[in-house]
């Protein structure tokens, strides 16, 4: 599950509100939701494009981007799992 719900949040997935689908690299070794899996547990998120917006509230573009090769590549990313109300669940960032 892309958006990363930590070890600690007990609740049901629905319920798990902060927006974590990308972390920032400033913040990864301090930032409680992070901290734990970007010590324990790295990895590689493959992809063959993604998106980014850009403009104003309401009136932005959405680009894409695909690799030149239309191949797939890799982005670090941190994954954690959770026993939720829901079941256990695995997420990453």
């Amino acid at each position: 599950r892309w958006g990363l719900i930590p070890w600690f949040h007990k609740g049901t997935v629905k319920e798990w509100k902060p927006l974590t689908t990308n972390a920032r690299c400033e913040t990864l070794a301090t930032t409680g939701t992070y901290k734990r899996a970007f010590q324990q547990h790295r990895c590689l998120v493959p992809f063959s494009h993604f998106f980014e917006w850009s403009g104003e509230k309401g009136h932005k573009t959405q680009w894409q981007f695909t690799p030149k090769a239309h191949d797939w590549l890799c982005f670090a990313g941190i994954w954690d799992h959770a026993q939720t109300t829901d079941g256990m669940i695995e997420s990453f960032s």
